[in-house]
């Protein structure tokens, strides 16, 4: 008879104290379809900049798992992390398409940004598309290409 799945605080645990590769992929698997959905909504359907943002969600997650304090669910986490990744990234972007006028541009009354829908709208470049676990060493490299579906 199969075991029952495992908590997400016990897989938590065993990444935690025994550097469980397996357990963080499990985390992976369970989560990534949800975080990249976010991140589609975020990106406005871009789906390569999405898959960028949530492998560096995960990795940003294995990095500060040790700091996971479980007063709220591992999702909510993992989403907070993935807007703070998101928000990042259109920050360093706006500012690579400004340079120098930035501030200018800050300064600037009337265009913040936000449409009539309410929503920020940032003109971004498309980025390069990458290989989900490409170029990423070590327990999230291994983690995230077990968990990509092709």
């Amino acid at each position: 008879m199969p075991e029952p799945p495992l908590a997400d605080a016990e897989l938590i645990a065993r990444v935690v104290v025994s550097d469980d590769r397996h357990a963080f992929s499990e985390l992976v698997r369970r989560h990534q379809s949800a975080v990249r959905t976010t991140l589609r909504r975020l990106t406005a359907g871009n789906p390569a900049l999405a898959d960028d943002l949530a492998q560096d969600t995960f990795m940003l997650a294995f990095r500060h798992l040790g700091s996971f304090r479980q007063e709220s669910k591992f999702s909510t986490w993992l989403y907070r992390i993935a807007t703070n990744a998101y928000l990042a990234d259109a920050r360093k972007r706006k500012d690579e398409l400004l340079g120098d006028r930035a501030a200018d541009v800050a300064d600037d009354e009337g265009d913040d940004g936000v449409g009539p829908d309410g929503q920020l709208h940032l003109d971004l470049p498309t980025p390069t598309l990458r290989r989900p676990g490409v170029g990423v060493g070590g327990a999230v490299g291994e983690a995230l290409a077990l968990g990509v579906e092709d």
